[in-house]
This record gives C-alpha cells, structure tokens and sequence, in this order.
C-alpha cells in the first residue's frame, strides 16, 4: 500500500516536471548563460539542404548530422526526440542486428517471441508490437536506405555495414511514407566514395563463434561511377548448452549477409543509388526456457514423473530437449534511390524498393526431454515493393516537404499448432492422452493457411516557416488509405496423421479498407545558437489488420481497427558549454487508442492467439541524453527514459486491463558508457570502452500475469582495442556478469508451464581489422 501511494506521488510529480520543461530551459539560458560563454554557431545550411551530401558526424564542432526531418540538419537543432548512432559505435559495441538497438536507444524495449534471430517486436515510449503474427506490420517502422520494411520477415536484417541509424521517438506522420503510431527505425548503409579503400575484420569467440565482415569500394568512372561490396558472416554452435543425449546445443547464429551497392553520378546536380541486399537468418532455434512447470494442476500427472521434465540439475543457460526446432529468415531485395536537386531551392527524391522472403520456423516450446507440448511450425512467404515520391525545398524562410507513396504486399502464411504427438511418450505416459482422432493415431492438431494482399496509399506535405531567426511554426497533414484483403482462409482440426481431418473454417475471402487524415504542428524556439527549445503535437496511425489466429470459425476470420495515438511533446537540446556537454530532453503525453494484441485463449484444449484491440490507453513520460567531453581522450554518454503507460479501458479475453502497464512497456530504461584513449603507444592508441544498458520490470500479457514477466535487469559489456591507422585489435565481452533475464513469456499453464525466451548469455571474443 505504501508503495502505490509513493508511486502515485512520483507519477503526479514526474507530469508536473514533463508539463513545465520548457519553462525551466527558458529560466536556465536567462539566468545562467551568456552568449558569449559559447563556441561559434554551426553554419547554415545550403538552400536545397544539400541532401545527396553523406551523412556523417563532425567531431571537431560535436555536430551529429541527421535527416529525421528529410533533411540534413545538426541533430541539435531537430525539433524531435531522436536518437542518432553511428555505424562505428554499432561495430564498437558488438550491436549486429535490430535486436540489439535497446543497447543505445532509451525507451526503445525489444522482445524476441522467436528467440535472437527471428524478427523482434519493439516496444517506443509505451507503445507496443503486442502481436507476433506474421503478416501484420508494426507500429514501430523500420527503414532499410529509406525503404520501409513493412512485414517481419523484412526487418531481420543484419547489421553490417552502416553509415548511422536514427531512432525517432513518437508518432510519425508527415515525414515518412508509411506512418507509425509508436516512432521509425532509420538504417542508413554506406554508400560509395570515388576513393579505393575497404576493411576486413575476423574474430573468434565462446560457443566456437567464427566471425567476419568486410568492405570494398573503388571507382569505375572517376567521379562518375563508383562500386561497393559489403559482406558479413557470423556463426556459432549454439549458446544455451542441450544436454539431452545425442543433440547439438540450440540458440544457434547463423547469419550471412551481402550488400552491393552501385552509384551513377552523371552530374552533380543527379546521382543514383541502387543497392541490391541478400540476409540470412538460419540455424538451430532459440532454446525454450519451461517456467512453472506444473503438469499436476495442467491435468497430466503422468508428465510430473518423465525423468528431467522439472528441469532438475539444469542451469539457466542449459536445457534437455529432445526435439530440436529450426528457422531459416532469408530475405532478398533492391533498394534504388535517386535524388536531383532540381535548382538551387528544390531537389526530387524516389525511392523504390523490391522485397521478397520467407520465414520458416519450427519450435520446442518447452526446452524438455518430451514431445507432450504445444509445438508450433510456421511458414510464409512475403514480397513488398514499394514506391515513395518526395519533393523538397527551401523558399525564403519557407521549408517545404510535399510526398506520396504506394505500396503493395503479399505474404502466404500457414501455422500448425501440436501436441501430444511423440508415440513413444504418450504410450508410456498412459492411453488417456493418446488422443488421436482416427484408429491408430494420436496427437493434436490445429492448423490454418491463407494469402493476403495488402495496398497503401498516401499522400502528405509540410510547411515549416521561419517567423524570424530564432522563431520557426511547422505543420503537416497526410491522408493514408490502406486495402487489406486475405483469400483462401481455411482451418483443421485433427491429430498427428491426419491433420484435415475435420474442416472447421471451409475457405473464405474477407477484405476490409480504412482510411485516415492525421497530422502534426510544431513550434520551435531558439533563444541561443546553442538552445533549441520546441512543442509540438503529433498523430500517428496503425492500419487495421486482419486476425491470423481463425481456427474455429469463419466468424473469427476479423479485422482488428487501426490503432491511433495523438501525442504531445516538449523538449529543449542544448549545448551550454560548447562541445563539452550535450544535454537534449523531452517531455511526452500520449493518448494512444485501439492497440492491436495478441490475446492468449483456449481453443478446443489448445493455447490460441486471437487478434483482439484495447479501447483506450494513456501514456506520459520522458526522455534525456547527455555526451560529456572533458578532453579528447575521454567520453562519457548516457541516456535515460521514463514511460508511465497505462491501460484505461479495455477487455481482453474476458478480463477488464484497465489500470494495467502496457505490453511490453518498461517504465525505466537507459544506458551509460565510458570511451578512454588510456594510451598512445607506438603509431596506435590503447582504448578502454564500457557500457551497460538496463530497463525496469516489464510485463509481456495484457493481464500482468505474475508470471509472464522480465523484473528489470542491468547487462554490461567491455572492450579492450590497440587501434592504428592500418589495423585494430579488440577483445570484446557482452553480458559481463551472465545476468539472467527474460525477452519474451506467455502462459501456457494449460499445458503444463510458462513459455520464456532468454536474454543472451556471456559472450566473449577477439577480432582483427584491417583497413586500406
């Protein structure tokens, strides 16, 4: 009781800071900052914003330059809470895929429904991918050069390779072709230079992992014609240790990825950019860690005595299964962009992409020495392309952004779920789970396949005016229509021989579409060239989706509505002390409307997982990162997030969620690190990095299930480098102390226990790089 009253008080507390930061900003710059107690202002940028130039930081002035707002600009003077990473810190870090970004974005969660290296669900400021299925997109968007990468299949990319990311917290409407309730991934990968040169890196570490990335770039026509080649290769024998007679170790990486990329430059007002991708995920799936277990109170009390199915004498990091599950994610797309700068005030920009994919998975969802439990196998193949149009330009004190965008997908999706279906355990633990519908036979099955067509469209623009030098008023409108359409949609229900045997769902159409105007305003306010202050108010939106969990009936072929969210940010980026402190906060409040969840339910004795909508849900919080610079040997970044998203009105299988913490969604959440160049020996520098990531206690169902929940955890890691012009040497650990914590849970205690997938364990290795 006397934690939820202080809790309470926090909460009020913390909105009455998030409502008077602008304030407070204003208060410190007029009280305490002269302008002369600043270095030179950053110069200004070109007409047209030079937008082909490379993206890069510059850190003799500290700048970070993005192009959140589809322009390059000193991320300082970005009216948005964004997080900006450079491909250099990712490799610093060991952070090789989207899983990882948690590591360096704050609140920024992402679990892993599938294990590392099946597509993740993101989780930004409160707002939740809370449905794993296969042909929904997510509320998180993720770009690939621009592209969006609209299905899950497409968003397992590794990370090799990269120019820098953006993470912009919050909804995004008028700035990017598809929107998003929650805030957009943006990946930008190295383009060409004109200049020969390239780098090779091989490492060796723990669980026998062979590692590999490489990069080439040359010119074919100088200053006209320029070629790169990037590769990436990383392989393991598994890190959760299966010590089940005869099988190989699980939570196997195995990742290949291939990148070319070709640039045309035929002047210097027009280049052209095609890139052609090849990613792999494949390999021994993620290790089940069975939670709970209780096959007395699931009604299977002969389970209770098969020798190792309590997981007695297992560690945390080991399991005995006896049926090893495996995923193949592989994805093969064109990226083509082009940008002519029309004049000196306007520049063009197309991006079309082409995607094709497929993800094939099949699972142990209980990590045991038996073949009773629920398994799922699952498949599809998907293809998107993908066409946005984008004019902009600067007019006077005028920034105009004018868009549209197409897209068009398809996926094929087919799931089965199973149990009881190992002969020899149900003969031996007794014929009243024998359970098969025809003589003989035995098991369970529920199985479902369709097709889906899906086509977007939208249109958007954005004003942004500058009232004078220090005074700027911005505003944009987008109208999006989405089609969604699924044919075939069948359903069976029968057992391990016959799994048609009876036809539940007779195959059916069902097609819906959902149109939407949402848009933004913002004001900005830079009293000092090293103070941006700024409000704003934003409207993102989700399309609707169609359920993929129809087993019974065809009343549960259904679309969920789209999800909304209307958000309200404050936020001042400062810099008091020129490059010595960078501070940037942001304050939010968010109504976020119809989320999309997956619901756990029983279906004719199976765990099944409905598409189903929370009405209402409200969410304030905030954001700050800080980089502080003593002197050019030493570094010190940290970032911290604070998310209060609560559940105000909803009904979820049966149960009133109100008042209950959103899916996924960790109240606190951060990061802090340490660069020291300790040394100079030699022709090379002696360099210590440290870091460590944390998040607070976040629950993975709409019900809070006290089991079903990660408690907070810390995960540290280091690296030790030698690093010359020519070449490197790094050793390297994650996850120093082996904490143990969890990425994802449900309840399956109708089977018997909790499903959960494990944090990574300690990892540790060595590389080389070469650079010419």
């Amino acid at each position: 009781m006397h934690q939820a009253h202080m809790s309470n008080r926090f909460d009020k507390l913390l909105r009455r800071s998030v409502s008077s930061l602008a304030i407070t900003v204003m208060i410190l710059q007029s009280a305490a900052w002269t302008s002369e107690a600043f270095g030179q202002a950053a110069p200004p940028t070109s007409a047209a914003d030079n937008a082909m130039a490379p993206v890069a930081d510059d850190d003799t002035r500290g700048e970070i330059i993005v192009t959140a707002q589809r322009r390059r600009q000193n991320l300082q003077d970005v009216p948005a809470s964004v997080a900006a990473v450079s491909g250099d810190l990712l490799a610093q870090r060991s952070i090789v895929s989207v899983n990882q970004l948690s590591a360096v974005v704050s609140n920024l969660q992402i679990s892993d429904p599938y294990g590392p290296g099946a597509p993740p669900t993101f989780t930004m400021r409160g707002i939740a991918s809370a449905d794993f299925s296969l042909n929904q997109s997510r509320p998180i968007a993720v770009y690939l050069d621009e592209g969006i990468r609209q299905l899950p299949s497409f968003e397992a990319v590794p990370l090799f390779d990269i120019e820098q990311i953006e993470a912009l917290r919050g909804p995004q409407g008028v700035l990017y072709g598809k929107n998003a309730t929650g805030g957009a991934i943006n990946i930008a990968s190295r383009k060409p230079g004109f200049e020969t040169s390239g780098k090779i890196t091989a490492g060796y570490g723990n669980f026998n992992r062979r590692e590999s990335e490489g990069a080439i770039q040359f010119p074919i026509v100088d200053e006209k014609i320029a070629v790169r080649l990037a590769y990436t290769f990383t392989k393991d024998d598994g890190a959760i240790k299966n010590l089940f007679p005869g099988t190989p170790d699980v939570e196997q990486t195995d990742v290949f990825g291939l990148r070319g990329t070709l640039l045309i430059k035929p002047t210097d007002d027009l280049e052209l950019i095609v890139r052609y991708l090849h990613a792999r995920s494949s390999g021994r799936n993620g290790g089940v860690y069975a939670d709970n277990i209780d096959f007395v109170a699931a009604g299977f009390p002969e389970l209770a005595s098969v020798p190792g199915n309590s997981r007695q004498g297992l560690g945390f990091f080991s399991n005995r299964q006896n049926t090893i599950g495996h995923r193949i994610v592989a994805t093969d797309g064109v990226n083509t962009q082009i940008n002519w700068k029309i004049s000196d005030a306007f520049n063009l920009a197309s991006v079309t992409t082409y995607d094709t994919g497929k993800w094939i998975e099949t699972q142990d969802t209980d990590g045991l020495p038996i073949d009773q439990e629920f398994d799922i196998d699952k498949s599809d193949n998907q293809r998107q392309f993908v066409e946005e149009l984008r004019l902009t330009g600067k007019v006077g004190a005028a920034h105009l952004l004018l868009g549209a965008f197409y897209s068009h997908d398809k996926t094929d999706v087919s799931y089965q779920y199973k149990s009881f279906f190992d002969l020899a355990c149900t003969l031996s633990c007794g014929s009243d789970i024998l359970g098969g519908f025809t003589d003989g036979s035995y098991g369970r099955v529920l199985a479902n396949s369709f097709k889906q067509k899906r086509d977007s469209y939208s249109v958007y623009g954005r004003l942004e005016y500058d009232l004078t030098s220090r005074l700027a008023l911005s505003g944009g409108l987008r109208w999006s229509r989405d089609r969604v359409a699924v044919q075939n949609y069948q359903a069976f229900f029968g057992d391990i021989d016959f799994p048609d045997s009876i036809q539940t769902i007779a195959p059916t159409d069902y097609t819906k579409t959902f149109n939407k105007l949402s848009g933004e305003a913002v004001v900005t306010w830079k009293p000092h060239r090293h103070l941006t202050t700024y409000a704003s108010f934003k409207q993102g939106y989700r399309t609707g989706a169609v359920n993929s969990q129809a087993f019974s009936d065809v009343s549960e072929v259904s679309a969920a509505p789209p999800e909304t969210a209307d958000s309200w940010e404050v936020g001042a980026k400062m810099q008091p002390f020129g490059t010595l402190l960078t501070l940037n906060m942001a304050g939010f409040y968010a109504k976020y409307h119809n989320q999309q969840v997956t619901s756990s339910e029983l279906l004719n004795g199976f765990i099944i997982y409905p598409l189903r909508s929370v009405d209402r849900s409200r969410i304030y919080g905030m954001e700050a990162d800080a980089t502080l610079r003593p002197s050019q040997s030493l570094t010190f970044s940290a970032s911290l997030g604070y998310s209060n998203a609560v559940y105000t009105k909803g009904i979820v299988a049966g149960d009133d969620v109100s008042g209950n913490q959103l899916t996924n969604a960790a109240k606190w959440s951060g990061n802090a690190s340490v660069d020291w160049k300790a040394a100079q020996i030699g022709n090379g520098t002696l360099i210590f990095r440290a870091d460590a990531n944390f998040q607070s206690k976040a629950y993975f169902d709409t019900h809070q299930t006290a089991s079903t929940t990660d408690d907070g955890h810390t995960v540290a890691n280091t690296s030790l480098s030698y690093e010359t012009p020519v070449w490197s040497l790094t050793a390297w650990t994650t996850n120093v102390f082996n904490t143990h914590y969890f990425t994802y849970a449900i309840d399956l205690s109708s089977e018997g226990f909790v499903y959960k997938i494990r944090g990574a364990p300690r990892k540790f290795g060595a590389r080389v790089a070469l650079r010419f």
